[in-house]
């Protein structure tokens, strides 16, 4: 016997989507251009900036991340975490692994409130950074994923069925981490 679901409205549309890639993209590049100490990785920070931008405002359209976009990431990132030296790549691959395993658990354990993109985007997010910046950045993207949800409840714009998609907020918690630590892509 299968189960059919029904398939999940998106909150949002193409136009919100773009804006939201757009938006941060543009955040990103502001907070690396203005805290960065170490113009040898700049570059390769602007480029994880733009792959989370573009796989947030695809998320939030589509509710899935790309895996042709997701797996080259996960060399590409770290990567360019060793033009910052061997230190900085080991604080990116630690970033990457403590998020997609927090992520897993809550995947597995969370009976289908988050799918496996989500763990794939958020081992991305953490290998941006970094192990220092990764509990921060989860509970920045839980709480304002949270916020977000409660007010589309409250103000009835959403119903407890919809999908909303958690990349968003991943990369949002990216950049205030970004903006607010001394993580390895901004010493």
């Amino acid at each position: 016997m299968s189960a059919t679901l029904a398939p999940r409205r998106v909150m949002g549309g193409r136009t919100t989507s773009v804006a939201l890639g757009i938006g941060f993209m543009a955040v990103s590049v502001a907070v690396l251009v203005t805290r960065h100490r170490n113009p040898s990785v700049i570059v390769p920070g602007i480029i994880d900036c733009a792959i989370l931008s573009f796989l947030a405002a695809f998320d939030s359209l589509t509710l899935r991340a790309p895996n042709r976009i997701v797996y080259p990431s996960l060399l590409v990132i770290p990567a360019g975490a060793l033009l910052g030296g061997g230190q900085d790549a080991l604080d990116a691959l630690g970033g990457g692994i403590a998020a997609f395993t927090v992520l897993a658990l809550v995947q597995n354990f969370g009976h289908g409130a988050m799918g496996f993109g989500d763990v794939k985007v958020g081992a991305l997010a953490g290998l941006v950074v970094g192990l220092r910046g990764v509990l921060p950045m989860l509970g920045i993207a839980f709480a304002s994923g949270g916020v977000v949800a409660a007010a589309f409840l409250s103000l009835r714009i959403g119903h407890r069925k919809d999908s909303i998609a958690f990349t968003p907020f991943l990369a949002f918690g990216v950049v205030a981490a970004l903006a607010s630590l001394d993580l390895y892509l901004v010493r």
